[in-house]
């Protein structure tokens, strides 16, 4: 997944110039996180056992750190390679 340039030319917008498209491969885990927090909200409204809920937040947690891992890799591999390859074409302005 390449990043998508805006364009212009302004520093102050320098960040806002690489957007990342729907990352593909977290839509399986936004889905299974999702359903973790609505099991979670239910145990808590149910007034479930608290290790019961502190396993499910544990869960949630591993899944939310899996789903953070997936995006800076596809970061580092994508976005910072293809921003380092343009800026090796980019003449300096030091």
């Amino acid at each position: 997944m390449a990043p998508t340039s805006r364009g212009g030319s302004d520093d102050g917008d320098r960040q806002a110039r690489w957007l990342h498209p729907p990352a593909r491969t977290t839509s399986c885990a936004d889905r299974r996180i999702e359903g973790q927090a609505r099991g979670l909200q239910r145990m808590v409204e149910e007034d479930k056992y608290c290790i019961d809920i502190l396993t499910q937040v544990s869960s949630m947690s591993s899944a939310l750190q899996s789903v953070a891992l997936g995006l800076l890799d596809d970061h580092l591999n994508h976005c910072v390679v293809d921003a380092a390859a343009i800026g090796a074409r980019t003449p300096s302005r030091g």
